[in-house]
């Protein structure tokens, strides 16, 4: 399945954070790496958007030969169908760039799961139960056809799937757990503490490869647990 990583380089709370370093790699390079590890991941795009902003974005892309897609800024549900129909897919993961750690179990899980039926949505965050930074989602890019004819607000432009959470009735959603309450806690890298706890993490294991619920134990023990913003 193709994975489509969502990145933008301008960040109110952390400039520049998709191309900051942890442990001598960008954090989107790691979150690469940690998509690409998954068993069910065929080819990995980032989706960036045209603005200037983000051409150090496309720099980095096309020097580390990762595709790339560059479409629209403020109407991310467009970026997304149209990155997705330019690799002919039917549907695709979505994975936030300020993900470094995201788990591969997790991603594997998820498309297992969008196998057995017609879903419009797989997803673990409805409700959220694991960390923020393993969140996935899988969308049937006819949706995101559907979706662009609505009236939508300029929230529901930014954040692709909002539109369908807040209209669950009319979709196909298949929702799935961590089995336990991690939803206050993120593995992700929103500002400059997050930057510096999972700099942490990286320096204690260099090739980061730990499922997620070590990763939150070794928060946890340090102390460095994260509160969702």
């Amino acid at each position: 399945m193709l994975a489509i990583i969502q990145c933008r380089f301008n960040s109110t709370r952390l400039p520049g954070k998709a191309l900051l370093k942890l442990s001598g790699k960008e954090i989107l390079s790691r979150c690469v790496s940690r998509v690409k590890s998954a068993n069910l991941v065929s080819n990995v795009l980032v989706a960036t958007s045209k603005n200037k902003t983000d051409i150090p974005i496309v720099e980095f892309c096309k020097s580390e030969r990762l595709d790339v897609f560059i479409g629209s800024l403020g109407d991310v549900v467009q970026r997304l169908r149209d990155a997705a129909k330019s690799n002919n897919c039917q549907r695709f993961l979505r994975i936030c760039g300020d993900s470094p750690l995201i788990d591969p179990q997790i991603i594997d899980h998820a498309i297992s799961l969008s196998k057995t039926s017609e879903f419009d949505l797989v997803t673990n965050v409805f409700p959220r139960t694991f960390p923020k930074g393993q969140s996935v989602e899988i969308i049937k890019t006819s949706v995101f056809d559907r979706i662009l004819n609505e009236n939508r607000s300029t929230s529901q432009m930014e954040h692709p799937t909002s539109f369908i959470y807040e209209n669950f009735k009319g979709f196909r959603i298949c929702s799935f757990t961590s089995g336990g309450d991690y939803a206050n806690s993120s593995h992700s890298v929103d500002d400059e503490s997050d930057l510096k706890s999972a700099q942490i993490i990286f320096r204690k294991n260099k090739d980061v490869r730990l499922p997620w619920q070590e990763i939150e134990a070794i928060y946890s023990k340090n102390k460095l647990i994260n509160r969702v913003k």
